[in-house]
Order: C-alpha cells, then sequence, then structure tokens
C-alpha cells in the first residue's frame, strides 16, 4: 500500500503530527473535523525553518479497526460506551461529539467497508463506507488499548 495520503486527510493527518504522540497524552480532543480543513493551510512568514514531516505508515495497528467498527456500531445504536476511551476523549464525546457522531451515522444505513489509509504518529486514518455516505477517520488507542485520538467527518464532497 502506498504511504501517499489522500489531499482530504493531510490536514487531518497533519492535526495528529502537531499534537505530538498524541496517543501517549490523555488531552487529545474527539473532534469532527470541518471541511475548512480542505482549504491550504496559510503560514505566516517565520525565519525558522519547517519542522520535518512526519513519515506515514503503511501497516495499521491490528486493535483500531475493531474499536472504530464498535464506536461506529454503538453509535449507530444511539449507546455509545464512553468508557472505551481514555479520561479526556470520553469527556469530550459525552459532551457533545458523541451526539455529533450518532447523528452523522445513525441514517447513513448499514456499514458497507472499512479501509485502511494510513498511519501517522500512532494515529491510523481510515475511510468508512456506509450504504448513504462515505467517512473519514482518525483514531489511535493508547498501551491499554483506550481511543485517545478520534476525529471523524463525512467525506468532503469535490466541487464540480
Amino acid at each position: 500500500m502506498s504511504a501517499h495520503l489522500p489531499a482530504s486527510l493531510m490536514a487531518a493527518s497533519l492535526f495528529v503530527a502537531l499534537a505530538g504522540s498524541a496517543v501517549a497524552q490523555d488531552g487529545v480532543a474527539a473532534a469532527r473535523l470541518p471541511n475548512s480543513f480542505d482549504q491550504p493551510v496559510r503560514v505566516a512568514a517565520a525565519a525558522q525553518p519547517a519542522p520535518a514531516a512526519p513519515v506515514p505508515t503503511e501497516a495499521a495497528d491490528p486493535r483500531t479497526e475493531p474499536a472504530l467498527r464498535g464506536v461506529i456500531a454503538a453509535a449507530q445504536a444511539d449507546s455509545i460506551d464512553y468508557s472505551v476511551f481514555t479520561p479526556g476523549v470520553g469527556e469530550t464525546m459525552r459532551q457533545g461529539q458523541g451526539a455529533t457522531l450518532s447523528d452523522m451515522v445513525e441514517n447513513m444505513g448499514a456499514l458497507t467497508a472499512v479501509t485502511f489509509v494510513g498511519g501517522q504518529d500512532g494515529a491510523d486514518l481510515y475511510r468508512a463506507r456506509f450504504e448513504a455516505g462515505d467517512t473519514q477517520w482518525i483514531i489511535g488507542l493508547d498501551e491499554a488499548g483506550k481511543i485517545g485520538v478520534f476525529l471523524f467527518r463525512e467525506t468532503p464532497v469535490a466541487p464540480e
């Protein structure tokens, strides 16, 4: 599999990279990725050189796909188990992102495919296809198997 990530996920993976090794940190929040992430990044002129880009991985953590499928199934049933998340991410999910996730997936029909896209800094990027839509996900687990990085969004529609 190619280590090249689609442009639609580059900004999201950059977010994960900028957060450092986010899986090891509990302060990372779950979020829905806004489509504005597809906009070109505006960078202020700086005298310092840009940091080296993190190297994407070609193999998924074998724990992330089952964890993702479990969260999606729970969200479709409107019964998210917040104990599968680290405390910080679980709290963010409880405070509204869980409802946002449920709203996004509960009317999309059956999950038809989950495809690994790439990984970076301990987080894996996936595309999940449903009968009525396509979504993008970033998920990373800590050493205990708790979800410490969790980002999601509907796949943006390409302009015609």
